[in-house]
């Protein structure tokens, strides 16, 4: 413990001293109404602060003299964020700005996923200034299209902020703990040293959970807030939950030096409230003992589901392990959404367009039977409602052509392709999901 304090403390100084890349700043969110009132009033105030982070962080195109900038808005869950990328292509962009926009999420069908992260991992590499420009796609669109302004805009959920070494100028994003938001920030002039005078990372001071379920947990899947015991917020404003310099200055701080254990609030502050989840979930019980004799061992198995688990469950009663109760309370993948169900968009006969199959177990072991569930489950979303004014799809929206570029490129039949990368993993829905090659896929409403 004492090692590992030194070594926050000596990362805190170093962080501390570091050039300011991000400085953020809250962005009030206030709406009331319908889901999709409340989600129509979050898109006029995003486009806001898009134009606005827009102008203040954009480069200029040493060919056309355009100014443009690549930026990111994170929300939390996948559903309102299909509802948003609609709601943009509804309200289109203002004269003379263009907006690309790739919706990034994790429920598309393999091929397409992997197109649109090889697009971003190339475009979002800025370890060379001014090398966007010469990109063929960057470049085909900054001349095929006329306005001054042409804003490059991932539209993502949670997979945004971990494991991509993207560059971006700017982010707006939508609160689900401080963890993400540290985790989003890296993202942001992550190949650029250079320190910022504006703001450049919004940050909505709440969340579509709060305003759509208030009286709930707002902060939570993704997040640390539970609806009952310890870990309950008294407020889900931001500017109640966060001090003044984390939300000016985000960086791994908050996270690395916790207050001591006696100074959590963890119903008051949001960082306070992770760190005592963390502690609940990794450190023993603080009634724990350190006997470890086989008898006290044997009491601890007896009485371990009645107790509450944690990851110090796995050493402090390891003869546990020669029951199922630990994996059983605590699966490594606990799904909160659902049983998931594996699909595939297979091709017609005349490989001209495609269709949604259930992938299923056969009678036998290694039989997998593809079951067309495409009339009753697969809700196609209208070319026509992703074609905004003055807004272009950035990325794949045929799945056909990609389908038959990889089957030329691996030499696979059409078919076999498609089995192989046309497949997603849903949570079960009884009306089926809503689709767009651009958009991926959602539970139908």
């Amino acid at each position: 413990i004492e090692a590992h304090a030194r070594f926050a403390q000596k990362r805190h100084a170093r962080l501390s001293k570091d050039p300011v890349r991000r400085l953020g700043e809250l962005l009030p969110l206030n709406a009331s109404g319908t889901p999709a009132e409340i989600r129509a009033a979050f898109v006029r105030t995003l486009v806001l602060a898009v134009l606005r982070l827009h102008a203040a962080h954009r480069g200029i195109d040493p060919v056309s003299g355009k100014r443009v900038s690549f930026g990111l808005v994170r929300m939390a869950n996948i559903a309102p964020l299909f509802d948003v990328a609609l709601a943009l292509h509804a309200q289109g962009m203002p004269e003379g700005c263009r907006l690309h926009l790739c919706v990034y999420h994790s429920q598309f069908p393999l091929l397409i996923r992997s197109a649109i992260e090889k697009q971003l991992d190339t475009t979002l590499n800025r370890r060379t200034e001014g090398s966007v420009y010469a990109l063929p796609d960057i470049r085909e669109r900054l001349d095929q299209y006329p306005e001054s302004d042409q804003i490059f805009m991932v539209l993502g959920s949670p997979v945004t902020e971990v494991g991509r070494d993207h560059d971006y100028d700017w982010a707006v994003v939508e609160p689900s703990s401080m963890r993400s938001l540290i985790q989003l920030a890296g993202r942001i002039r992550r190949h650029r040293p250079d320190e910022v005078s504006s703001p450049n990372l919004l940050i909505f001071d709440t969340n579509l959970r709060n305003l759509e379920k208030p009286g709930r947990a707002a902060f939570c899947r993704p997040g640390f807030e539970q609806d009952d015991g310890p870990f309950r917020l008294n407020s889900h404003r931001l500017a109640d939950l966060l001090e003044e310099a984390e939300i000016r200055v985000i960086d791994a701080r908050p996270r690395i030096v916790p207050r001591p254990d006696e100074a959590l609030t963890p119903s008051q502050r949001l960082v306070d409230l992770e760190h005592a989840r963390l502690r609940q979930q990794m450190l023993p019980p603080v009634q724990a003992v350190a006997d470890t004799s086989v008898r006290s061992t044997r009491r601890a198995s007896q009485r371990v589901s009645g107790v509450s688990l944690n990851a110090a469950s796995h050493w402090r009663i390891p003869q546990v392990w020669l029951t199922g109760v630990l994996p059983q309370q605590q699966p490594f993948r606990d799904n909160t959404g659902g049983t998931q169900v594996d699909v595939v968009l297979l091709p017609d006969e005349e490989a001209e367009d495609y269709a949604l199959h259930q992938v299923s177990k056969g009678s036998r072991k290694w039989d997998v039977l593809y079951v067309r569930i495409d009339d009753s489950k697969n809700h196609r979303i209208p070319d026509h409602l992703l074609q905004g004014a003055r807004i272009s799809i950035w990325g794949t929206a045929d799945y056909m052509e990609l389908l038959r570029t990889h089957a030329e490129d691996t030499g696979l039949p059409l078919i076999a392709c498609a089995q192989r990368y046309g497949t997603v993993s849903l949570s079960d829905s009884t009306q089926g999901w809503r689709f767009h090659p651009a958009l991926g896929f959602t539970g139908e409403k």
